[in-house]
């Protein structure tokens, strides 16, 4: 990744892991939302990956968490 995904990158889980919180979500609810497990989504949102599945992306952002 360049700079510029990474760091649009870090801005999306920045903005999911707010909305997450605003909203009163868990990691549970997220990753269960999302169609994955806890730990996915717990890993992904405090050591982020710099190449998650699309498809797990995708799910997150659909979800509009």
């Amino acid at each position: 990744m360049n700079s510029d995904e990474e760091r649009n990158w870090d801005n999306f889980l920045l903005e999911v892991s707010a909305k997450r919180q605003e909203q009163g979500m868990t990691h549970k609810d997220l990753a269960d939302n999302a169609g994955t497990v806890e730990r996915t989504i717990s890993r992904l949102l405090s050591e982020p990956t710099k190449n998650p599945s699309l498809f797990l992306v995708l799910c997150i952002d659909q979800d509009e968490v």
